[in-house]
């Protein structure tokens, strides 16, 4: 029986397309829809891998894609669940993590203690080693679609 798209992914790459998908708002392909996509979202492999990207590559004042992706992930994991587990108002979940919304950083750290996460803070150096590593063992920015990885590896070229 032959394996399909999706389950040949790894959990990085899984996490890739779902970024390319929602914040990148580029086209589902056939093979992985959007209603499928997001379903990995629950997976506690996933959604950390689609959160650092998120968070990353958002370039915004106000962090909107970072916030739009918290709110995919409370979505599929379940509001009150994850309002129980935060000790935040649903309503206030909802707000803090819509558009305009202005979360604080009490209730920001409450909620992804709920969904099993951390802050971590890296200098620009940490930053430079990565990028440095990536190069060396041509591999890839995470937020890159993999189509434009897999011709990249076909021509064994640099990107």
């Amino acid at each position: 029986m032959q394996r399909t798209k999706a389950q040949v992914l790894s959990k990085t790459e899984t996490a890739r397309e779902i970024f390319r998908v929602s914040i990148l708002r580029e086209k589902a392909t056939r093979d992985l829809p959007k209603d499928y996509l997001f379903r990995f979202l629950r997976d506690p492999d996933v959604y950390p891998e689609f959160l650092k990207l998120c968070l990353e590559y958002d370039r915004s004042d106000d962090l909107s894609s970072y916030r739009k992706a918290l709110l995919m992930i409370v979505k599929e994991l379940g509001p009150s669940q994850i309002a129980r587990d935060s000790g935040i108002n649903r309503v206030t979940l909802y707000r803090m993590l819509s558009k305009g919304g202005n979360p604080s950083l009490k209730n920001l750290v409450a909620l992804l203690r709920a969904i099993n996460l951390h802050f971590w803070t890296v200098d620009g150096d940490f930053i430079e080693i990565r990028e440095r590593a990536l190069k060396r063992n041509g591999e890839y920015h995470e937020w890159m679609p993999l189509s434009v990885i897999q011709r990249l590896r076909r021509r064994r070229g640099y990107y």
